[in-house]
């Protein structure tokens, strides 16, 4: 009987206190700090899909164009376009619906500026950061040509679009 008891004591001495989860509702789980506790809902899914998430924008490229048929000066141009072979065509197309025969680009141009500078005997077309830089380019071209009465004839610029 002795040893009944001994063996009983001695279960009591290392038994531990089972504890429950915290008695949260289904759908939540226990949360606590120094001197608090409380309960908070369950994640619903994966990380991706919960809250917002900040995307990074990008800058989508425009090109923009201009073409001219020199022999009747019907011209067109583009803008808007996303890449530089699609901006040419766009232009030459316009050209052509404009009676041109032999429309061809004389300044295509990325993110920035196209101008058109006329004379008395030519046409030139050049690009640049800004209007006012493309038009010095083309009016430089021009005078350099010893082209007479030299004139801005047409400028047309584009951005990026930010996605």
């Amino acid at each position: 009987m002795m040893k009944r008891l001994a063996l009983l004591v001695l279960s009591f001495l290392f038994a531990h206190v089972a504890h429950a989860e915290g008695g949260c509702p289904p759908g939540q789980y226990p949360q606590q700090g120094n001197g608090w506790q409380s309960c908070v809902p369950m994640p619903q899914g994966p990380p991706e899909t919960q809250g917002h998430q900040f995307v990074t924008p990008y800058y989508e490229a425009r090109w923009a164009s201009l073409a001219v048929d020199s022999t009747n000066g019907a011209f067109g141009s583009s803008g808007e376009s996303k890449t530089e072979g699609e901006a040419q065509k766009s232009a030459e197309a316009e050209c052509a619906s404009k009676g041109g025969r032999t429309c061809h680009a004389i300044a295509t141009s990325k993110n920035s500026c196209v101008t058109m500078v006329a004379s008395d005997t030519a046409i030139f077309g050049d690009g640049g950061p800004t209007q006012k830089a493309a038009e010095e380019k083309a009016m430089k071209n021009c005078t350099a040509s010893n082209s007479t009465n030299c004139y801005v004839y047409f400028s047309k610029c584009v951005e990026p679009v930010i996605r």
